[in-house]
């Protein structure tokens, strides 16, 4: 403060180590500072990384583990401290702390014993059988959130918000941590999970990481679509896009139509449907997709072909529709099986050799 000297600072701050004249005293300040520093730097990577694990859960800020009953097994026998010499962990690189070695080794667990303990716990025989109860205990905890957090009613509410881009609001909705466009994404598969008469797998569905509060983090890579569902007679595919109508031709064109061939091509035996869901769309890119429907188109994963590919662009608006009104999308995809089944088997592959036949070349 201005009306204050040298000498006022000093009297205030008498027994500050770093105004001391003992050198050692400043250098343990200067650690504990250093230190303190260090742990507020990596205190949200570290959280950010427990995260996405989906192990752990930090909703209300609180730490807490999302499977409590099969970690506590797993941490039951784990030691978490050691006698070992420090001077190994910081010199010898012969030792373990160097090694390459998997997390089992690392905690010293008894794979064995441990299964053992999850399959009398999840009362079930077989160790096979332990992802699907896990995974279906993930899917009747995931229902029960988004039937708190994001009922039918909300949801409504915050569709429109893509539309006016208000993502300020869009993020305090929902996270914090993930894109507008994966927060997009999330939102559209909540929302035909109330639209679809019929069950669905959502966790399984959705190409999402989400955190241990089961809110999203990021899209998941690779080349999948969005959002797959497997009906028993129809597996449906949601390309969800927040590009508008100039950029959807450059940025959805190709990979929408890759991933919809590669899908039809890999559920050869099932009815395939694709739904471009978008806020606007581009009239050439659609027709496009339309156009080329009933042309044969090779998979980028094997080699096969697809004789029919069903793209149908649907807008966030009537999207919103079919939810506000409660609409049963069934008519909706079988009008579309209909309208596509006309074109189906009307390509002559062989159109380049007859062109070539009557230019005698």
């Amino acid at each position: 403060m201005k009306s204050k000297n040298i000498q006022d600072f000093l009297d205030e701050n008498v027994d500050n180590d770093l105004l001391s004249e003992n050198d050692t005293l400043i250098y343990n300040q200067f650690v504990l500072s250093k230190k303190d520093d260090i742990v507020r730097e990596y205190r949200d990577m570290t959280k950010r990384t427990f995260n996405l694990s989906g192990l752990l859960d930090f909703n209300t800020g609180l730490v807490n583990a999302t499977n409590q009953d099969v970690l506590s097994i797993i941490f039951s026998s784990m030691s978490f401290s050691g006698t070992e010499n420090y001077a190994d962990y910081e010199e010898n690189l012969s030792y373990s702390f160097y090694q390459e070695s998997t997390i089992t080794e690392v905690l010293d667990l008894d794979e064995s014993a441990i299964l053992s303990e999850i399959k009398a716990f999840l009362g079930i025989g077989n160790t096979s059988q332990i992802e699907s109860v896990v995974l279906t205990q993930k899917e009747d905890k995931f229902r029960k959130f988004i039937s708190k957090t994001f009922p039918r009613e909300k949801i409504i509410e915050i569709l429109p918000l893509f539309s006016l881009r208000d993502d300020k609001k869009i993020k305090s909705e929902v996270s914090e941590s993930a894109t507008v466009p994966t927060i997009y994404e999330y939102i559209v598969a909540i929302a035909w999970f109330y639209i679809s008469k019929e069950e669905f797998f959502i966790t399984k569905s959705l190409n999402l990481t989400l955190d241990g509060e089961m809110r999203p983090l990021s899209h998941a890579a690779g080349g999948a679509g969005d959002i797959v569902i497997d009906y028993e007679n129809l597996t449906l595919m949601l390309e969800v896009t927040l590009m508008n109508a100039q950029a959807q031709k450059r940025g959805e064109w190709e990979p929408v139509l890759r991933h919809a061939t590669n899908l039809t091509v890999d559920n050869f035996d099932k009815n395939v449907v694709t739904l471009f869901i978008a806020d606007e769309l581009d009239d050439n890119t659609v027709n496009i997709w339309r156009a080329v429907a009933s042309v044969p188109l090779r998979s980028s994963n094997k080699d096969e072909i697809a004789d029919l590919v069903k793209i149908f662009p649907l807008e966030n608006r009537e999207l919103l529709h079919m939810l506000k009104n409660n609409l049963d999308e069934r008519k909706l995809l079988k009008a579309i099986d209909e309208s596509y089944e006309e074109l189906a088997g009307n390509f002559d592959l062989s159109w380049r050799d007859k062109i070539f036949v009557e230019a005698n070349m």
